[in-house]
């Protein structure tokens, strides 16, 4: 007499983890990914929307001698390097950042101190890419200044 071996359980079914695999590892390196683009702009964001920051941009945009080597309209670009740190009214910054106008990209080296809410650059230098041009554009009447805004720009 021969008799049947005894059927195969079914095969186990599958968690939600198992089944659903291959699209949450890249859903969870995407999340990751625009979680730190989203810091990083919104880094960028404040930075750039600093006191310091502006005053820095405003003063290159309409200095005519600036005008004359960039050419109009004069903007940033969205990268800088640099540090910003302020205390209730005082401060001081160091920035190093890109400008383009028209006819010519610059970079802008600039430091600067706050004291009583008002910004004072010690020094901003805008030099000219591709040439020897470098315009100084600080304050006329350069203020004494705290330590770190009487360092030099290379």
């Amino acid at each position: 007499m021969h008799t049947q071996p005894p059927a195969l359980p079914p095969p186990r079914a599958k968690n939600w983890f198992e089944r659903n695999l291959l699209w949450l590892v890249p859903g969870i390196i995407l999340f990751g990914i625009v979680v730190v683009c989203g810091f990083v702009g919104l880094l960028f964001g404040f930075m750039k929307s600093s006191d310091a920051y502006q005053g820095a941009l405003t003063r290159i945009q309409k200095s005519p001698a600036a005008i004359e080597a960039l050419g109009e309209p004069i903007t940033d670009s969205f990268f800088f390097t640099g540090q910003i740190n302020v205390t209730n009214s005082d401060g001081n910054a160091r920035l190093e950042m890109g400008i383009k106008g028209s006819r010519a990209k610059a970079t802008a080296y600039v430091v600067a101190y706050r004291s009583l809410g008002q910004w004072h650059y010690t020094q901003l230098i805008l030099t000219v890419r591709g040439t020897d041009t470098r315009l100084d554009l600080s304050d006329p009447a350069k203020p004494e200044a705290d330590a770190l805004s009487r360092q030099s720009i290379p």
